[in-house]
């Protein structure tokens, strides 16, 4: 694996605090009158527009979120079809996976309670040195993983990688 250098890193942070900056309204509910429309949050067909459990309570959006990306990694599982010396790899690339998406909830949360523009800015500084070490820690459990899976394992795992939401090919997208 790659080291990443200061400037690599610099260049990270600065652009998961401009995401962070860009995206932070989609975190917290609508206000009266704005939410509703087509897309992200909104009531219309898009990204957590549709479906079950996709309006109002952000547990219930949080929960519906965290049931897909079960299903996609149990997916991912079968497809990689794991020997038993593999399987210790990938609970630990699971936990790391994990352990980050609850961490991004947590400070999405966090985020939520923030009332002033420099408390806003301070607790995204914070998220974002939270979610850097989260995905360094990510990044080596994906590594561990890598070197013990077998050249096939390896393309399935860089087909679900390389597509958003981690689908695999095959499986309702656009080959």
């Amino acid at each position: 694996m790659k080291t990443l250098t200061k400037n690599s890193l610099a260049m990270i942070a600065a652009l998961s605090i401009t995401a962070v900056t860009a995206t932070g309204p989609a975190w917290a509910q609508p206000e009266p009158g704005f939410g509703g429309g087509p897309g992200m949050m909104g009531d219309g067909p898009g990204m957590m527009g549709d479906g079950p459990g996709m309006h109002g309570d952000p547990q219930q959006r949080w929960d519906a979120m965290q049931q897909r990306h079960t299903q996609r990694m149990q997916e991912l599982k079968t497809q990689l079809n794991l020997k038993s010396d593999q399987q210790a790899a990938w609970d630990a690339f699971m936990a790391a996976h994990n352990a980050m998406g609850q961490s991004m909830h947590a400070g999405m949360q966090a985020w939520q309670g923030t009332k002033t523009t420099p408390e806003r800015f301070k607790k995204m500084v914070d998220l974002m040195e939270q979610r850097l070490s989260s995905v360094k820690e990510l990044a080596q459990k994906a590594d561990d993983l890598y070197k013990v899976l077998e050249p096939d394992q390896r393309t399935t795992l860089d087909q679900f990688t390389a597509r958003p939401g981690g689908r695999l090919k095959g499986k309702g997208q656009n080959q």
